[in-house]
C-alpha cells in the first residue's frame, strides 16, 4: 500500500524567463515545538475567603449615610478668601448618596420692611439627562426655609431661578418625592444670586443651603464635579444689615451651622436562619425605608500580575424591586471598592431582585459573568499589588409598594488569585503569504493571543521587514483567552535568502513582554518574474491517502495565466532512523474539467537517510514544465517511510504558508510549518515576458525628518487608481494627500503637519496592484 498526495495547481501570472531548476535533496529542517496551550486552563487560589462561622471578624457594618456634614469654609474653588463649600478636601469633590445642610441662625424679621437675601453661587453636579419618569436631574442643590421654627420646605422665589423641576437626588434617593426643583449641571464662574424675603416679614426664619448626591455618580467617576460653593452671604434692609457671612470670620449675627441628612440605621447582622454553609451568614433586614447600609470587608492584599477576582453565595429576599412598575430599580444592592482606606470608593456594579437573577429564590453563587452591570467581570485586576476593602451596600426607597421581605444574605465570599496574568498579549504566528518576490506586494498574517484575564478591544500590532517598520498591522478585538488573526502588508524590496520579519503586539500593560515578539528568518524572496506558489487548503493529516488537495493561488489574486513549474517541495518527517534510500515518485498532471488528466511529469528520486528528522524536500522538476491552466501533483512515498507533516491554512481567502524558512521566536511560541509549494514562473499567452510595471514609486520625502512640512512624490501607470495617504503609529489615518488616477508621470504632494505633534508617521501609496510605505519624522 502506498501514501500518496494528489495537488491541484491553478496556474496565474506572468513573469521572467525560466530559472535554473533547483538541485535534488535539498533538505531544510525545522524545529516542531508545540504551541502553547490557550485552553484557558489556571490554577486558582483562595486569598481570602470568609463564612461567618466564627463572627464578622475584622468585618465591619456601617450606615453610609450617617456620615460627618461636609459643610465648611475652604479656598477650593472659592470666590475670595474662604468660601462655604459643601464637599470633602481630601475628595476634591463629593461622595455618592449624600445630603449636606448649611443653614443660617434663626432670626427675626419682625422689625423689617423689605428684607433681601443676597450671596454668591456656584456649583458643578452630575450633567441631567437619561432620569427615570418624573424626575428631570440627578444630584443637585437648591435653597429652603423653616418658618416659625416649622418644618422645611424649599424656597423658590429664587434668581437665578432653578433650572429643573424635579431633582432624584432629593425626591427617590432620599424619599422627598418628585417636584422638588432645583440647580443642577455647572456654572463655570460664580454668580449673584438672591432671595426677596418681604412674604416672611413678622416671623422667624431659618435658610439652608442643601447639597444632595444620589447612589450611583459622583467627584470619583467626574473629577469635574465637586458639589456647591456660596459666599459673602448678606441679608438687608435698606441700610440695616441683618446677616452678614463671608466664610472669612465674619459672622452677624452668629456663624452658620452644618448637618447631614438621610440616616436610617445600621442594620446589617449575623443569622443561623439561613445560610449557604454550614450554619450563619451575614443579613441585612429590610428595617427601614432610606437604607443605605453596607457590610464592610478588611483589608484584603491583591497580589501582583495575577488575575484575580471575587465570588460570593446569595439569597436576595428584597421584595421591592420595582414596586410602581417603572422599570427604575428601587430596592437593590452595590458592591463598591476603596483602595485608599475608604476615602473613595468605586463603584463595581448593582444588582437587584428579579426573575432570573442570581438567589431570586435560593441560594446560588454570584459568580464573574453574573452582576447586572458595570464590572461584571467582578475583576480585581485594576487594584494589582494593592491593599482594597470591598462592600456590599443595600439600598431601600421610601416605600414597600413591591412588599418588604427578609432582605439580603451573603455567604462564603471568596477572593480568588489564578496564575493567568491579568494583561498578556502574545504573538503566536507570523505567516507571510506566498508569492514572496521582489517589487510585488504580499500579506503578512499575524495570529495574536490574549493569554491573560483582561478584555482587549483594537489591539494594534507592528510588522518590522530587515529592522525597517513596515507599518501597522490591522487592529482586532481579543477577549480574554482567545486568539485573533490580522494581516499586514509587505512589498520585499530586493531578492534575497536572508530576509526577516518581525511582528510585535502593542501593549504598554503587558506582565509578560517576552512573548509579544515573533522573528521569522531567514525568508526567501526571488527575482522579479518569479514566484513561489504556496499550499492552500485541503485536508490535514499525519499522511494522505488518496485524498486530493488543492494547490496554489487563484487566479483572481494574481491576475495571471500561464505558469512555468520549476519545483515541488514537501514537508517530510522519517521516523525511523536507519531508514536511507527511500524511494519518492513526483507525478505532474493536466487539468481535465477538474480531476487529473495527461500525465506532464513523472520522475523518481532516491532520498537520502534522514532518519528522525523533519525537512523540506524540494523535488526538481526537469526540465521545467510549460502549463497553460489548472493542474495537478502528486507525490507518492512508500507506506511510513517518510510521511508529510502539518497541515494547510487558508486566512481570510488568502494562501500563505510557513516551512521556507527556520524560526527565530520568544520562548514557547511555535507556528506549525505549512509543508508544500510549488516553485513557479509565469508568463503570458502569447510567451511575450510581461515584467512588473516600472510606473510605480514612492521616493523618499524630502526634507525627512522635517518641521512642519515635507514633499512625497509618486508615480503610477497613467490611470491607475491609487491613493497617497499618512497615518500615525496607531495606525489611524491622519490625511489623504491624493486620491483618484494617476497621471502616468511623477506627481508631487506636500504632507503639511502644523496641526500635529512630533513624532512617527508613514506615508503609503496605494495601487491596483502594489502598495509602497515609507517612515516620515515630524520633529517640532
Amino acid at each position: 500500500m502506498r501514501a500518496t498526495l494528489t495537488l491541484c495547481i491553478a496556474s496565474v501570472v506572468v513573469g521572467s524567463a525560466m530559472a535554473a531548476a533547483p538541485q535534488a535533496d535539498h533538505y531544510k529542517t525545522f524545529r516542531m515545538n508545540g504551541q502553547p496551550s490557550n485552553d484557558g486552563s489556571r490554577l486558582e487560589t483562595v486569598i481570602f475567603s470568609e463564612d461567618f462561622e466564627s463572627g464578622l471578624g475584622d468585618w465591619t457594618t456601617v450606615d453610609v449615610a450617617a456620615v460627618d456634614p461636609t459643610w465648611h469654609s475652604s479656598t477650593f474653588h472659592s470666590y475670595e478668601g474662604n468660601s462655604w463649600w459643601s464637599g470633602v478636601e481630601a475628595l476634591h469633590g463629593y461622595a455618592s448618596h449624600t445630603l449636606q445642610y448649611l443653614d443660617t441662625p434663626s432670626m427675626d424679621m419682625s422689625a423689617l420692611s423689605s428684607p433681601t437675601l443676597t450671596f454668591k453661587l456656584r456649583y458643578a453636579t452630575e450633567a441631567p439627562g437619561d432620569e427615570p419618569t418624573g424626575y428631570d436631574c440627578w444630584d443637585s442643590c437648591n435653597m429652603w426655609i423653616s418658618v416659625d421654627g416649622g418644618d422645611f420646605v424649599v424656597l423658590e422665589n429664587v434668581s437665578p431661578a432653578y433650572g429643573y423641576s424635579s431633582s432624584f437626588a432629593f425626591g427617590n434617593e432620599f424619599g422627598m418625592g418628585t417636584g422638588i426643583p432645583a440647580w443642577a449641571g455647572t456654572i463655570p464662574s460664580f454668580v449673584d444670586a438672591s432671595v426677596d424675603l418681604s412674604s416672611y416679614v413678622g416671623h422667624d426664619i431659618v435658610v439652608r443651603w442643601a447639597f444632595c448626591a444620589d447612589g450611583s455618580y459622583d467627584t470619583s467617576n467626574n473629577a469635574n464635579i465637586w458639589g456647591m460653593i456660596i459666599d459673602d452671604v448678606l441679608i438687608t434692609d435698606g441700610a440695616d444689615t441683618l446677616l452678614d457671612n463671608d466664610a472669612d470670620g465674619t459672622a452677624i449675627p452668629e456663624d452658620f451651622t452644618q448637618a447631614s441628612g438621610g440616616s436610617a440605621g445600621d442594620f446589617w447582622e449575623l443569622t443561623t436562619e439561613d445560610s449557604h454553609s454550614p450554619n450563619t451568614s451575614a443579613h441585612c433586614p429590610i428595617a427601614a425605608y432610606g437604607m443605605a447600609d453596607a457590610l464592610v470587608t478588611p483589608v484584603i492584599s491583591i497580589p501582583e500580575d495575577m488575575d484575580c477576582w471575587f465570588q460570593f453565595w446569595i439569597y436576595n429576599h428584597m421584595l421591592d424591586a420595582d414596586g410602581n412598575d417603572d422599570t427604575y430599580v428601587e430596592d437593590l444592592y452595590r458592591v463598591d471598592l476603596t483602595d485608599d482606606g475608604g476615602l473613595t470608593w468605586d463603584a463595581m456594579f448593582y444588582d437587584y431582585r428579579d426573575a432570573g437573577r442570581p438567589g431570586y429564590t435560593t441560594w446560588e453563587h454570584y459568580l464573574p459573568q453574573t452582576p447586572y452591570n458595570g464590572n461584571i467581570a467582578m475583576s480585581l485586576n485594576a487594584y494589582s499589588g494593592m491593599d482594597v476593602q470591598i462592600r456590599i451596600r443595600v439600598e431601600t426607597d421610601y416605600d414597600d409598594d413591591g412588599g418588604i421581605g427578609e432582605g439580603l444574605f451573603i455567604d462564603d465570599f471568596e477572593v480568588i488569585a489564578s496564575d493567568v496574568a491579568a494583561n498578556d498579549l502574545a504573538m503566536l504566528q507570523v505567516i507571510p503569504a506566498f508569492p514572496r518576490t521582489e517589487g510585488f506586494e504580499t500579506e503578512v498574517f499575524l495570529q495574536i493571543g490574549n493569554m491573560g484575564s483582561n478584555d482587549h478591544e483594537q489591539v494594534l500590532s507592528w510588522l518590522f521587514a530587515d529592522s525597517e517598520l513596515v507599518g501597522p498591522a490591522d487592529r482586532v478585538d481579543l477577549p480574554s483567552l482567545t486568539t485573533a488573526g490580522t494581516t499586514a502588508r509587505w512589498t520585499p524590496a530586493a531578492a534575497g535568502t536572508d530576509h526577516e520579519l518581525k511582528a510585535a503586539c502593542d501593549n504598554p500593560e503587558d506582565s509578560i513582554p517576552e512573548n509579544d515578539t515573533m522573528y521569522v528568518s531567514p525568508i526567501e524572496v526571488l527575482a522579479p518574474g518569479d514566484y513561489v506558489l504556496s499550499y492552500c487548503y485541503g485536508e490535514s493529516a499525519n499522511y494522505w491517502e488518496d485524498n486530493p488537495v488543492m494547490f496554489v493561488a487563484s487566479e483572481s489574486e494574481l491576475n495571471m495565466t500561464n505558469v512555468i513549474l520549476n519545483s515541488v517541495v514537501v514537508g517530510l518527517y522519517d521516523p525511523d532512523e536507519d531508514t536511507a534510500g527511500v524511494p519518492i515518485t513526483l507525478k505532474v498532471y493536466a487539468d481535465n474539467e477538474g480531476t487529473p488528466g495527461e500525465v506532464l511529469v513523472n520522475d523518481s528520486f532516491t532520498l537520502n537517510q534522514f532518519g528522525g528528522q523533519a525537512v523540506l524536500l524540494e523535488l526538481p522538476v526537469e526540465p521545467a514544465v510549460e502549463i497553460a491552466g489548472d493542474f495537478w501533483v502528486e507525490v507518492v512515498l512508500p507506506d511510513g517511510y517518510p510521511f508529510p507533516l502539518g497541515g494547510p491554512m487558508i486566512w481570510n481567502g488568502g494562501h500563505y504558508a510557513m516551512g521556507d524558512y527556520d524560526l527565530s521566536f520568544s520562548e514557547g511560541i511555535q507556528a506549525r510549518e505549512l509543508q508544500m509549494f510549488a516553485n513557479v514562473e509565469w508568463f503570458d499567452s502569447v510567451e511575450q515576458p510581461v515584467a512588473q510595471p516600472e510606473l510605480f514609486s514612492l521616493s523618499p520625502a524630502f526634507p525627512n525628518p522635517f518641521n512642519p512640512t515635507t514633499t512625497l512624490r509618486y508615480a503610477a501607470a497613467a490611470g491607475e487608481q491609487v491613493s497617497l495617504k499618512v497615518f500615525n503609529l496607531q495606525g489611524q489615518e491622519v490625511v489623504t494627500l491624493f486620491e483618484g488616477s494617476a497621471t502616468g508621470g511623477e506627481m508631487e504632494a506636500v504632507f503639511d503637519a502644523s496641526a500635529l505633534a512630533s513624532g512617527v508617521y508613514f506615508a503609503r501609496l496605494q495601487g491596483e496592484h502594489h502598495t509602497l510605505s515609507q517612515k516620515l519624522v515630524l520633529v517640532k
